[in-house]
């Protein structure tokens, strides 16, 4: 596989493996060798290692991954499920080009799905739905201290967000959320450390999901929206600026539009 070479951010290969070294799964989840290629290879093409059009040899990719090119013609199967590769007849797969303004629009999208579903639980007020926030902002509190659980504390935010749109009893927003959960850019996201690098940043996500549940108990829609837009608009800027920084590449303004 290709070494980044940009100074200030480790490669994402050997950043992947040191995270995966020390911090083992939130749960154990079974994944196939093809699927362990195609989130790696995904996460290179999210990084920008590959252009638009690039061909991926199949034989050049089992031998970085020390494997056959039978998990490697799957991975990339599931890579064309997902978006990020076109497999051509008699031309093999290529890569498909993901712009950095593309992946700030995913988070736009989740941004506005998740805003919806905080106004919405502010107005429908579930108290079991406020019991398991609460519980996530524990979770978080847990992981706030070891600059080696950010990946965990990332899964706690995550799950924290969920919990919102759930308590919006939004069935459409919920389905919605699920299936921008399967988007690359996600598992990305939440499998190497974009973002909650450090105790501060930590920190502050903690405070702004505390803020949010005082707003859904007080069954504030204004305060909910603007407390969850708050949050993850700071998590896409963090991600995009480290993504930024792996890519050479800038996003326009007007992909980063900002809850006053």
């Amino acid at each position: 596989m290709r070494i980044l070479d940009t100074p200030d951010i480790p490669d994402w290969h050997r950043l992947a493996e040191d995270w995966r070294r020390h911090i083992p799964p939130p749960r154990p989840v079974a994944r196939t060798i093809p699927e362990q290629i195609a989130d790696d290879l995904g996460a290179a093409l999210v990084a920008g290692q590959y252009g638009d059009g690039e061909r991926l040899p199949e034989q050049e990719l089992a031998d970085a991954f020390r494997v056959s090119r039978g998990p490697v013609r799957e991975a990339l199967r599931l890579l064309e499920r997902r978006g990020l590769v076109s497999v051509v007849p008699r031309r093999g797969a290529q890569a498909r080009g993901v712009t950095l303004a593309a992946i700030a629009d995913l988070f736009n999208v989740r941004t506005a799905l998740c805003a919806l579903g905080a106004r919405q639980a502010a107005l429908v007020g579930e108290q079991a739905y406020c019991d398991t926030l609460e519980r996530r902002i524990e979770d978080m509190q847990s992981h706030e201290e070891d600059d080696s659980l950010a990946v965990r504390f990332a899964t706690d935010t995550s799950r924290a967000a969920r919990t919102v749109v759930a308590a919006s009893h939004n069935v459409p927003a919920i389905q919605l959320m699920a299936e921008l959960s399967e988007q690359t850019v996600w598992r990305v996201i939440w499998t190497y450390p974009l973002d909650y690098r450090t105790r501060q940043r930590r920190l502050e996500h903690k405070s702004l999901y505390r803020q949010l549940h005082g707003a859904l108990l007080a069954g504030d829609p204004d305060a909910a929206e603007h407390y969850m837009r708050r949050t993850l608009e700071s998590t896409r800027d963090s991600a995009i600026e480290t993504l930024s920084k792996l890519r050479g590449e800038q996003v326009p303004a007007d992909r980063l539009p900002h809850t006053a």
